[in-house]
């Protein structure tokens, strides 16, 4: 039978023992590094940086030739060590730090689950639904599917239980309460809307035309797609008015910390372009995502 290399074959060591890495091929890039020491003109501070430079790529053979050349860079000081394998592996894999929507299909028994979330890759995106099953499950279970989606925002609809909430403390709606008042609204349209089943969460997949007009007048309109875990489509649209009104205040807040930062709130209004309902069971919470994008970035 013939052999065939994976990794579970490899042998992978660090090391700065010149006979070790002989006939090996390295496993990693051979980086030169040092610090450089500059100064802010605007404050005067003095700063430090560390700067790289590749010497050597992952997969480069250590033959006699190859190995001087590292050996007169340990000598004199610009590396310490290098990582070698006996297998060659030239290729890498991107790391991305940003999350992105994934769609993840579970099996439990005979019933299929599907959850939507943000992950920053699949290996990522497993992870974290292995962590929400066992946490929210019990039992044994499968993950039959993994796939990434398109960019889009997604919204859960938590207002109708803040509704509730208020309405039994008040029978009166406060007009400064914006929360309240959008489900005063959204429950009036939603009376018209047929064939809606408001005892049950969707999730809509919309294609939203967002206009924003400044003080003069002027439009701008732009695309968006939303995924929003509500009851009705009209519903949905409120929300994601709601979601870019508040994003908006966000950044004025913001803007107003820095007076270099100038930016003007304009009036916004969202169209349902296109709407359908997409066969998701359940969102992760973006937190519980959050948790992972944190601990990746510290590691990085």
């Amino acid at each position: 039978m013939k052999h065939i290399e994976t990794r579970l074959s490899e042998e992978r060591f660090v090391t700065s023992d010149p006979h070790k890495m002989l006939n090996k091929y390295l496993a990693r890039r051979v980086l030169k590094t040092w610090t450089e020491d500059y100064i802010d003109k605007d404050t005067g501070e003095k700063h430090t940086i560390e700067r790289s430079s590749v010497l050597l790529e992952k997969g480069t053979y250590i033959d006699a030739d190859m190995l001087s050349q590292i050996n007169f860079w340990i000598a004199e000081g610009s590396i310490t060590e290098v990582e070698v394998s006996t297998q060659k592996r030239m290729s890498f894999e991107y790391t991305n730090t940003a999350l992105h929507p994934y769609k993840c299909s579970v099996k439990i028994d005979d019933r299929k689950r599907t959850f939507l979330l943000y992950a920053t890759s699949v290996s990522n995106a497993i992870e974290i639904v292995k962590d929400y099953m066992e946490l929210h499950n019990n039992g044994g279970f499968w993950i039959i599917e993994v796939k990434e989606l398109d960019s889009f925002v997604v919204i859960v609809d938590k207002l109708m239980k803040q509704a509730m909430s208020s309405a039994e403390e008040s029978s009166e709606i406060d007009p400064d309460d914006i929360d309240t008042f959008l489900n005063q609204v959204s429950l009036e349209m939603e009376e018209t809307e047929e064939d809606a089943d408001k005892t049950k969460l969707k999730f809509y997949q919309i294609n939203s035309r967002v206009v924003y007009t400044d003080k003069d007048g002027c439009d701008d309109e732009r695309n968006t797609l939303f995924v929003v875990n509500t009851y009705t489509c009209t519903r949905a649209n409120l929300l994601i008015e709601k979601w870019l009104r508040d994003r908006q205040e966000e950044r004025y807040l913001k803007s107003l910390e820095d007076p270099d930062n100038h930016f003007e709130r304009h009036e916004i209004h969202s169209f349902v372009e296109e709407s359908k309902i997409i066969p998701i069971g359940e969102f992760i919470p973006t937190e519980f995502s959050l948790a992972y994008q944190q601990t990746e970035a510290a590691e990085a």
